[in-house]
């Protein structure tokens, strides 16, 4: 398999010089330029086009799937919501597999800023402050449809309403 892999690496390589040396050489440059431009434009449209449907189940999957961490020391989390889930979740507490941010920000996101990074297909009303202890198993994986770099974590199991210690009306 790694041979494949390098082969044809090599002879994309070799394509690429041969290319280069076949061009003149005041266009080779800008024109490789602007080819990189309009491949990066198509794949950032590809990436805007992507279906929520299967982002959603290529997530749910992906965290079943993703081992299990046990966290080291407590943290707190913040949880983008509608204020109807947040009143719910405060009374009942927080159902298994629902999506929380890795880490608590000192000011919350606005409801604009937190549905293009988080991948959120609504704008949400709330944040939750979430306090998890220490010993609690989490998955630990990157937000997906949201904005590159992000993380994100999951309980598979209910945390408790006690974790919930505030709820925080986002600015639009």
């Amino acid at each position: 398999m790694k041979f494949r892999t390098m082969l044809s690496v090599r002879r994309l390589v070799a394509l690429f010089i041969c290319g280069g040396l076949l061009l003149p050489a005041n266009a080779s440059a800008s024109d490789f330029g602007r080819a990189a431009v309009r491949g990066a434009e198509r794949s950032l449209a590809r990436g805007l086009r992507r279906n929520p449907v299967r982002l959603r189940e290529f997530d749910a999957v992906r965290d079943r799937k993703s081992s299990l961490s046990i966290l080291k020391s407590g943290r707190s989390v913040d949880r983008y919501t509608s204020l109807k889930k947040a009143n719910s979740e405060l009374k009942h507490g927080i159902a298994p597999n629902r999506h929380m941010t890795s880490f608590s920000s000192r000011k919350p996101l606005t409801a604009n800023n937190a549905a293009i990074r988080l991948g959120l297909s609504k704008k949400p009303e709330v944040v939750e402050r979430i306090e998890i202890p220490k010993g609690t198993s989490l998955h630990f994986n990157k937000v997906v449809g949201g904005k590159p770099g992000y993380g994100e974590i999951t309980s598979p199991a209910r945390l408790p309403r006690t974790f919930v210690r505030r709820i925080l009306t986002l600015h639009h």
